[in-house]
């Protein structure tokens, strides 16, 4: 008897957790491709992309000035350091280094 008493309520518990678990059901959704699939995120997207834009091709025009500032001042540099060089022969010292 005293084993009927825990059983029945144990066996209980565990239908009833098997329904549960069986009426639970997880799904996996890929967000960004649901967006860009839908006519409104297609919508979204190209509105970023309009406003954006200007403020992308300001950016990659810096991107280009700097790359230039950087090879420009790389060839001055060795333009720099020939003329210290060609000094240092005219005067007479030896530079090492």
């Amino acid at each position: 008897m005293r084993y009927t008493v825990f059983t029945i309520p144990t066996l209980l518990l565990g239908l009833c957790c098997q329904s549960y678990a069986q009426a639970a059901k997880i799904g996996i959704i890929n967000i960004q491709a649901a967006i860009q699939a839908t006519k409104d995120g297609q919508k979204a997207s190209a509105d970023l992309n309009a406003k954006f834009a200007p403020i992308r091709d300001r950016l990659q025009k810096k991107q280009t000035e700097i790359e230039s500032d950087k090879a420009r001042l790389s060839s001055g540099a060795n333009v720099l350091r020939i003329q210290t060089g060609m000094s240092d022969c005219i005067t007479g010292r030896r530079v090492f280094g």
